[in-house]
């Protein structure tokens, strides 16, 4: 069992369908297997192996659920990093789950150049855009077969840590097999998601509630995913009408602010007929309004 195996189906049955929607941007379900495949091989080419832990340091981009499901069908752990963290709790991050290597866009580089020197295990970066200095993931994805032949994970073997928020102390690392996030993404897109949903993903890729509930439950289904790189609720409102969302992810004060918008009544956002909130109490107002 490898939790990258969600997609497998829906590849060979719907392969030109869209799987995600980033800007104008628009990825079929064969690319997309395509682009996991050279994103394992990539990996292992790198000389990670089994046990290694790859870091992934970026906002939600689709290189994001490239990267991931990537390194998981490598059978290299994932350690998902929080992309708003700063230097220190990023080095003790990568410190506590002795990471071996970190896939960084050109924003956070800094940071991971920065407290490297203090975390023994890191040997390699790879850098989204191409660069003289390190390795680049989009030349990795470009350059490779999209074919891997893969070595074969257990549904009890480790497929990612995922940090806590550290709110009663230093972050503690989750640990989630292949069995725990395929069960996850899967029965939880079984009771919330159709083939032909699509589902607009407002929070974050890097924490659970976005990367396994959302996308990985909607692509688990069969359907489309729009990944949101950052919430802006003007920004929000104007891609509900252009894309038309069958379904919305977020949480209470999104769509706080989403209802505060002053033209809404005017706005086109019938397609969206279904509203997913998590991460904090929503109260009963808040859902009658939405």
């Amino acid at each position: 069992m490898n939790v990258s195996d969600i997609i497998k189906r829906h590849v060979a049955e719907n392969p030109d369908k869209t799987a995600i929607i980033f800007e104008d941007r628009r990825i079929s379900y064969a690319e997309l297997n395509r682009l996991i495949n050279s994103a394992a091989e990539g990996v292992i080419k790198m000389g990670f192996k089994k046990g290694d832990v790859l870091s992934i340091f970026l906002p939600s981009l689709p290189e994001l659920i490239i990267g991931y499901l990537g390194t998981a069908r490598a059978g290299v752990t994932v350690n998902q990093v929080n992309a708003m963290l700063q230097k220190t709790e990023v080095a003790y991050i990568l410190n506590d789950c002795n990471t071996k290597g970190v896939l960084v866009d050109e924003k956070r580089l800094p940071i991971i150049e920065e407290v490297g020197p203090e975390v023994k295990s890191l040997t390699d970066v790879i850098v989204l855009e191409a660069q003289e200095k390190y390795p680049s993931f989009r030349t990795m994805l470009a350059e490779g077969r999209g074919e891997f032949d893969a070595p074969g994970t257990k549904g009890s073997d480790l497929c990612h840590l995922m940090y806590t928020s550290g709110t009663t102390g230093w972050p503690k690392g989750v640990m989630a097999t292949h069995l725990n996030i395929y069960h996850n993404s899967t029965h939880f897109g079984k009771v919330h998601f159709k083939r032909e949903d699509t589902l607009m993903v407002a929070t974050p890729i890097f924490h659970c509630w976005g990367l396994i509930n959302g996308t990985l439950g909607t692509l688990s289904q069969g359907g489309t995913v729009i990944t949101v790189e950052r919430f802006y609720p003007e920004k929000a409102i104007d891609n509900i009408e252009r894309l038309k969302p069958t379904a919305f992810q977020g949480v209470p004060p999104m769509y706080n602010l989403l209802l505060k918008q002053p033209d809404l009544e005017k706005r086109d956002i019938s397609s969206v007929v279904f509203c997913l909130s998590a991460a904090t109490k929503m109260p009963e107002n808040l859902i009658r309004q939405v």
